[in-house]
């Protein structure tokens, strides 16, 4: 079991100048005393929003979407946001399958993202599998209820996984750190080289969208984060839509991290049927994705994601540089998604392969039980 020696100096009041502390970071007993306690059942709230999609404006999160409860339960996942406080920000934030909440979600902070860490070898394991357990957040306002104090994150039980608490400079820049459920900070990144801890600096664009993320370690100096990456960047466009996300290192350079590209673009349909990904290089130019750490059905160049009238994904079909239809390195060159529903609720996808000569490879099916 490995454990961790943490020297605290003036970082907890609670504790002696110089006392050794031990702590496991194995440790998964949840701390009664963070438990999430909230208004009562949602259903019962007056402010209530369901939607898609949501985005950090401010550090808060806000929805890029709008809609009814019939039009969610359709849905594999969606978000429920309450708890609107008196400035009209969100407190209460759940992933939701039905009326149940869910892990089923792409929402992962800015160190880990809990869909690929595991190809990376820096990343605490321990860690991998907490995050993937995260189905809701509360977010803790200041007095006057405009800045955010503290996001927790929370299981589908109200186990505290983590907290995270931003502090905004005069700058404008926002400096974080990650702690666990009882208030010691985490490193979530496993590099010996370094300072314990996991923090980031958050430069917001005009809009108040996160722009800038640089990474750092316990103290404060530049920590690649596990694709190898000092520093991400991200563009988006007026409605808050990612159109650019891309790898730099500590002077801003672009570079290749250990995917083997330097990022992606969005490109969005005008009616919003669809929207089309692309790799990039260091140039901004269309690659293809190598077979370093992606699977092989995203070894691609580009990707038309086609939508159907609730939002889900219909169909993925990839593309070369010029547009036209391509496979990725397994061969597959397209991929479709069905869904299963009882009673207006989704209950499971099945994702179909095909290859060029449009013959079935294989199909998967993935259950949105609300596990």
């Amino acid at each position: 079991m490995k454990r961790t020696l943490l020297l605290l100096a003036m970082a907890l009041p609670m504790c002696a100048m110089g006392q050794i502390i031990l702590i496991d970071e194995n440790e998964t007993t949840p701390n009664d005393n963070t438990k999430l306690v909230t208004e009562g059942p949602t259903k019962e709230r007056r402010d209530t929003l369901y939607c898609r999609h949501i985005v950090r404006r401010h550090q808060w999160h806000v929805a890029l979407d709008s809609i009814s409860l019939g039009q969610a339960y359709h849905l594999p996942c969606y978000f429920r946001l309450s708890e609107k406080n008196a400035a009209g920000h969100w407190q209460h934030v759940e992933a939701m399958c039905g009326d149940t909440l869910t892990t089923y979600h792409d929402i992962s902070h800015y160190v880990l993202d809990k869909r690929f860490a595991d190809s990376s070898a820096a990343v605490s394991t321990t860690w991998i599998e907490r995050l993937r357990n995260v189905a809701q957040w509360y977010i803790v306002a200041s007095l006057d209820k405009e800045q955010v104090v503290e996001e927790r994150a929370y299981d589908k039980w109200g186990n505290m996984v983590y907290s995270y608490l931003p502090t905004r400079g005069a700058d404008g820049r926002i400096t974080a750190c990650y702690n666990d459920p009882w208030g010691m900070p985490v490193d979530m990144n496993e590099q010996t080289d370094y300072t314990y801890g996991s923090v980031v600096r958050i430069t917001p664009d005009r809009c108040g969208y996160d722009s800038i993320i640089d990474f750092m370690d316990g103290q404060g100096l530049p920590k690649p984060n596990p694709n190898d990456v000092e520093q991400q960047r991200y563009l988006y466009d007026r409605w808050g839509r990612m159109t650019r996300v891309s790898s730099h290192n500590v002077v801003g350079d672009a570079i290749i991290d250990n995917w083997g590209n330097s990022g992606n673009t969005y490109e969005y349909a005008a009616d919003g049927t669809y929207y089309v990904i692309t790799t990039i290089d260091t140039k901004g130019e269309p690659m293809r994705m190598p077979e370093k750490r992606a699977d092989a059905t995203r070894t691609f160049v580009k990707c038309r994601i086609s939508l159907d009238t609730y939002g889900r994904i219909r169909e993925r079909q990839m593309l070369d540089a010029f547009g036209k239809n391509d496979t990725t390195a397994a061969g597959i060159s397209r991929i479709e998604y069905d869904y299963k529903e009882a009673k207006g609720r989704c209950l499971a996808t099945v994702a179909t392969y095909y290859n060029q000569e449009n013959r079935i490879v294989y199909a998967v099916e993935t259950r949105h039980d609300g596990k």
